[in-house]
């Protein structure tokens, strides 16, 4: 049991050793290591910024459904029927259509 656990302490002085003579090698690991943990940081509060807003994108499509239900009250006759509006805007708004022109044939000038 002492054999592996002496290599495993000779191996880490020997990692320690080799930093002290290189300390660039040393920053570097260190800068690594930093970034890796602002990167899991930065992601995790983008996740939760985003489960937020889908919550209020649900909920406010949720309001908008339940608006439009109490609006339009579909006929029992048919699918195909149109559905009859309820309230204040029963009555369709008139239209005005002007009768479609003929396009002109000719070539346009240069």
């Amino acid at each position: 049991m002492t054999g592996p656990v002496e290599e495993a302490v000779h191996v880490a002085g020997g990692v320690v050793e080799a930093l002290k003579s290189t300390p660039m090698t040393l920053a570097m690991i260190l800068t690594n290591i930093m970034l890796l943990i602002f990167l899991f940081y930065s992601q995790t509060q983008f996740f939760n910024q985003r489960q937020e807003l889908s919550k209020y994108f649900l909920e406010s499509e949720r309001e908008v459904r339940d608006i439009l239900s109490k609006c339009v009250v579909p006929r029992r006759e048919g699918a195909l029927e149109k559905p009859s509006i309820v309230g204040e805007y029963s009555k369709p708004a008139p239209i005005e259509m002007e009768p479609l022109k003929p396009l002109s044939t000719e070539e346009p000038a240069k």
